[in-house]
């Protein structure tokens, strides 16, 4: 979701030979440098506020990716009569003659006990998360060059946010398992470009120095907001799976009028695209350097060259399928990215499948995300990036094949 294009313009320029003069500096200088030295060492309220505010939408993310486990899930039930034989709890379900057996709660709780799926097969239950998923694929496939184009990233934050909240609303007003499963591919394509957005707007508000802490507040906000489902779930727990999506999707239309008025758009972003003035008048509130320095800095910038260069929605792809280097460090981290996901996500979308509590399994796969944050925080801090990801990504793998294994 990042600019990648001047990113990779910059790595290719640190093997050249080095700037000796003033004048070479200046000549030189890339948009990273100059709000570097706009924004400094600072991390100022304003900064703060800013951070949070963005940081939000990876709760509400959080909140639409694994609200699938509470309102698809099947329903605890019980045998009516304890003298009939045709009732065994630890049978399924289809193999008892119907009138034997009764839902713990009432039919509403869930869309397998609203719509009687429970003898369906798993990939019938399984279609609306499964919808949700491939609608993430599409949407980031479609979606990701808006914030390096003509939207920006405050503006692709703010439509995927709206998108999202608007397929989770509509959802709570379906009428069968395929106008669920439809509207929940439109709230995953929405998704799919919400958390990339919101880490880059909040990381070039903010200099270097500081863009470390903002991610871990960042990825504290997706474990709030996973936090929050199992309370949630709890509250409604006598009550229409419907309601769940209404708690999450209000709040986060709510967010996005917030969003729309109060959080700054990114002055990288917008220097790249002509609106200089606009940029200027961000930094002026996000720096302590008067109006004359910042536009001095700024002045010193090749716009002549950037301006248009980035325009093109596909400019940045066509960048990086340009340089072999980078498409082999693109096809590594997907591979990476695609074994993480099967694990992080399948875990607590398979804790109903366990016979503990539902609402305290997930409580806890949630509550264990923040030491790992700071875990992870601490071995960026004191080693190095490639070295943690190996280390984290194979600790995860033995633990996932002992659980495999593991009879209880």
């Amino acid at each position: 979701m990042a600019d990648s294009a001047p990113m990779l313009e910059k790595l290719e320029e640190s093997n050249e030979a080095p700037i000796n003069t003033e004048n070479d500096l200046q000549h030189d200088l890339l948009p990273d440098s100059a709000f570097e030295q706009c924004l400094g060492d600072q991390f100022g309220l304003i900064q703060l506020l800013e951070v949070v505010l963005i940081s939000l939408s990876w709760a509400f993310d959080a909140q639409q990716e694994f609200i699938s486990i509470f309102t698809d899930a099947i329903p605890n039930w019980h045998c009516l009569a304890q003298a009939d034989t045709s009732c065994n709890p630890a049978a399924k379900l289809c193999e008892m003659k119907e009138g034997s057996w009764a839902w713990d709660q009432p039919a509403q709780v869930s869309i397998v006990s609203e719509w009687n799926l429970q003898c369906s097969s798993p990939m019938i239950i399984g279609l609306p998360a499964s919808s949700h998923f491939i609608g993430c694929l599409m949407g980031g496939l479609t979606l990701s060059t808006l914030a390096d184009s003509s939207l920006g990233r405050k503006k692709t934050m703010v439509f995927s946010c709206l998108l999202m909240s608007l397929g989770g609303a509509l959802a709570a007003l379906s009428i069968d398992l395929w106008m669920y499963s439809a509207l929940r591919f439109i709230s995953g394509f929405g998704r799919a470009t919400v958390s990339t957005s919101a880490l880059v707007l909040s990381t070039e508000l903010i200099g270097s120095r500081w863009q470390g802490r903002s991610a871990v507040v960042t990825y504290s906000s997706f474990t709030i907001g996973f936090l929050s489902l199992p309370a949630f779930a709890y509250m409604c727990r006598s009550h229409s799976w419907r309601i769940m999506y209404l708690f999450t999707s209000v709040p986060t239309m709510l967010y996005t009028l917030l969003a729309h008025y109060f959080i700054l758009d990114s002055p990288r972003w917008l220097l790249l695209h002509g609106k200089q003035d606009e940029a200027i008048r961000i930094l002026r509130k996000l720096s302590r350097k008067d109006n004359q320095t910042i536009r001095s800095l700024i002045s010193v910038l090749q716009l002549s060259n950037m301006k248009g260069e980035h325009l093109d929605k596909h400019s940045a792809i066509k960048n990086l399928i340009s340089k072999r280097w980078a498409i082999q460090r693109l096809v590594v981290s997907m591979i990476l990215a695609f074994g993480i996901s099967i694990v992080y996500i399948s875990m607590p979308l398979g804790v109903g499948e366990l016979s503990s509590n539902l609402h305290l399994s997930v409580t806890l796969n949630a509550l264990l995300e923040l030491p790992a944050s700071v875990v992870a925080f601490l071995l960026l801090k004191h080693g190095n990036r490639k070295t943690t990801i190996l280390f984290l990504s194979f600790f995860s793998g033995i633990s996932s094949v002992i659980c495999s294994v593991s009879k209880q």
